[in-house]
């Protein structure tokens, strides 16, 4: 299946979204796109119905970079994000790990 992990709550959609901080030589790898040119954030995005964490974030980073990064990666820590969206904006952010 390749439908997002999105959950309507009763307070608006419930985004389950994975991310990864890539650093080389000490640089962090940021990313932009064109809709908020001021921005810069770290490769993620939704995980899908049926895929594990580390096999969403693997397939952002190559969506994001081109770049098949499962060759390189290396987990340090795993942090869960349930972001819970209102009229399309973001209203909770909880973070754990």
């Amino acid at each position: 299946m390749n439908k997002d992990m999105t959950v309507p709550c009763e307070e608006g959609l419930i985004n389950l979204r994975v991310g990864a901080i890539i650093m080389k030589n000490g640089k962090i790898l940021m990313v932009g796109n064109n809709i908020r040119p001021e921005y810069l954030y770290s490769v993620g995005g939704r995980i899908k119905f049926g895929e594990t964490s580390e096999e969403a974030v693997i397939r952002e980073v190559y969506e994001e970079t081109g770049v098949n990064w499962a060759l390189f990666m290396r987990t340090i820590f795993m942090v869960m994000q349930h972001l819970i969206l209102v009229n399309s904006s973001m209203r909770y952010h909880i973070t754990t790990s």
